[in-house]
């Protein structure tokens, strides 16, 4: 046979040549397709992560964002636009009235009782929360840390009116010192004491001791835990340099625990400041507000006002309560924080 031409073999080298070389091109261009496939996908799916974590954060600030923005912004403002006006229940109507709302609520502090009352009530419970019921709780606090017998018992004695729902914890103390079932009486007759029983709640000498007790004893559980938690975070070395120093008790609790706690008891301090003004609950469920008002505060005294249908006096009020309480706070708390550079 004859051998094929050299042209014709040469012919399909080259064809076989471009063949072998667009497959390589091709395979290569389809290699490069996937990876870009690849880092588009890896993209979308970073892209769908950021997505989400950005939803998350967005949702998370929404709740706040709008609690603040209707019940702070929203509710404080129509309660200032309210003082302004007079609303009359038989008609639906509102009068503007200007200041005329606030000149009356001024003029009333003279010759209602009730309201002076409340202010002197409210005015009371201020010194009551800070000198009483936070360093009440800081030493028993400081000495719970001591790790004495049944300390975990005395906790969970102390928190557990915080636990309970406050309407059943005033009904207990209500109960608890009724003058004729209450065990307060009972106890004083059988240990012979007969002549300090008393109508606790209904005494105009007693009354408001008794709910101010009552208030002590509610608040004073969760500070003792607020406080007892700082506490237990102090470094044992600096118990250790202090007893090496031969210092007691006292001035170990000065000179170490207060300043080392000194921003949970500006905490406590505010708190029970700014929630002087809002002592409601208690007062209502034990008197009422009595005997003959001797035990209402402001915020008792604005509810009353509403139940009445004297709404532009009520927000005359609160407008004014908002005001005098964000000048307390302030001034208690530039106090401790001059305090605390002082001890810095």
């Amino acid at each position: 046979m004859l051998g094929r031409p050299s042209w014709v073999s040469n012919y399909f080298t080259t064809v076989e040549g471009l063949f072998l070389g667009a497959r390589h091109i091709l395979s290569g261009a389809h290699f490069q397709m996937m990876i870009d496939e690849d880092f588009s996908m890896k993209n979308r799916i970073t892209l769908n992560k950021k997505t989400k974590q950005n939803l998350f954060c967005y949702a998370m600030i929404a709740y706040p964002v709008l609690h603040f923005l209707l019940f702070t912004v929203y509710v404080n403002f129509s309660m200032v636009v309210e003082s302004f006006y007079n609303w009359n229940p038989s008609t639906g109507n509102t009068d503007y009235v200007g200041l005329l709302n606030y000149q009356n609520l001024f003029a009333r502090i003279g010759n209602d009782v009730t309201l002076q009352f409340s202010i002197r009530n409210t005015l009371l419970w201020i010194p009551l929360g800070i000198f009483v019921m936070v360093p009440v709780s800081l030493m028993v606090a400081y000495f719970l840390s001591k790790k004495i017998r049944f300390h975990k018992f005395y906790q969970a004695m102390f928190f557990f009116p915080c636990i309970l729902s406050i309407v059943v914890t005033t009904m207990a103390f209500y109960f608890m010192v009724h003058p004729t079932m209450g065990a307060v009486n009972s106890v004083l007759k059988t240990i012979g004491l007969e002549s300090l029983k008393r109508t606790w709640l209904g005494d105009l000498k007693t009354a408001l001791p008794t709910v101010m007790f009552f208030c002590i004893w509610v608040g004073f559980g969760m500070n003792t835990i607020m406080i007892g938690s700082s506490i237990s975070r102090i470094p044992a070395d600096i118990y250790d340099v202090g007893r090496l120093e031969g210092i007691g008790l006292f001035r170990e609790l000065v000179s170490v625990v207060i300043p080392m706690i000194w921003p949970t008891l500006t905490t406590q301090v505010v708190l029970a400041a700014s929630g002087s003004f809002a002592v409601f609950i208690q007062p209502q469920l034990l008197t009422n507000g009595g005997p003959n008002g001797s035990t209402s505060t402001i915020a008792l005294y604005l509810v009353d006002q509403v139940k009445n249908a004297n709404y532009g006096r009520a927000a005359a009020l609160g407008v004014l309560i908002a005001v005098f309480g964000m000048l307390i706070v302030s001034m208690v708390r530039w106090v401790m924080d001059q305090r605390e550079s002082v001890e810095m």
